[in-house]
């Protein structure tokens, strides 16, 4: 069990100001240093690639489990012989976190060319990033990911923030487009309709029988509960924290 001391600790690792956490912060100076004295197509992709192995020491995509679609980040300790901090965030805690910048220009094909994005956005894109994939500890459990979205939803209902309408039939693309902008990008290119579907079918017991898909004047649909059954079903999950 987590001590409450661990708790604290892996709580100040999540902090942005590195400095006052018991992590050691990442070496942003060594990991963007310039390795050629001119930017050329040739070098500017070599750097590129450097930065992204660099920073898959510190960042790892989440492609299973509970916490699918953030990414692991680790930071060496400073209390000497202790493992590494390892915390799970959003994109959007990402960027707020690591906001340090790549700025080249070059020429190619006589035309000139520049990058200027955040090194994380940079190595979010790359073919080169690292992704890993959890074992589930309880795989006969719904994902946390469904139960996060459903807890989102619900803090927003009755207002123009939220897309769906609870206790009646919703249309399958607002579900789908508030999943979508849930995980965030570039998460959302991994949550295809159906493998969503699967999710919430699997949160919700609702899935429809083999073949039928409802539809209401030709726009397919799926149902969700009214509020209170919503609520109910997030208060009867074993081990479930609600956070608001």
């Amino acid at each position: 069990m987590t001590t409450n001391r661990n708790k604290f600790l892996l709580q100040q690792a999540t902090l942005s100001n590195a400095d006052r956490t018991i992590c050691q912060p990442i070496n942003w100076e060594l990991i963007l240093a310039k390795t050629a004295p001119k930017w050329t197509p040739r070098s500017v992709r070599s750097y590129l690639t450097t930065v992204c192995e660099l920073l898959n020491g510190h960042f790892a995509y989440i492609m299973s489990g509970r916490d699918i679609g953030k990414i692991e980040v680790t930071r060496l300790n400073r209390i000497p012989n202790e493992p590494p901090i390892k915390v799970n965030l959003t994109y959007y805690r990402m960027q707020q976190m690591f906001p340090q910048k790549i700025s080249l220009r070059w020429i190619e094909q006589d035309k000139p060319m520049k990058i200027h994005m955040s090194a994380f956005e940079m190595w979010s894109k790359s073919r080169n990033r690292r992704e890993i994939q959890p074992v589930a500890s309880m795989p006969d459990q719904p994902p946390e990911i469904a139960l996060e979205w459903l807890k989102e939803i619900l803090s927003t209902a009755r207002t123009d923030a939220c897309a769906i309408e609870f206790g009646r039939s919703n249309a399958r693309r607002n579900i789908y487009e508030s999943w979508h902008e849930f995980v965030g990008s570039p998460a959302a290119d991994d949550w295809s309709p159906k493998r969503i579907s699967e999710q919430i079918y699997q949160l919700l017991g609702n899935r429809p029988r083999k073949g039928v898909r409802e539809r209401i004047k030709g726009i397919s649909v799926m149902h969700i509960p009214t509020e209170e059954e919503c609520w109910d079903l997030l208060a009867n999950r074993p081990n479930l924290h609600l956070r608001f």
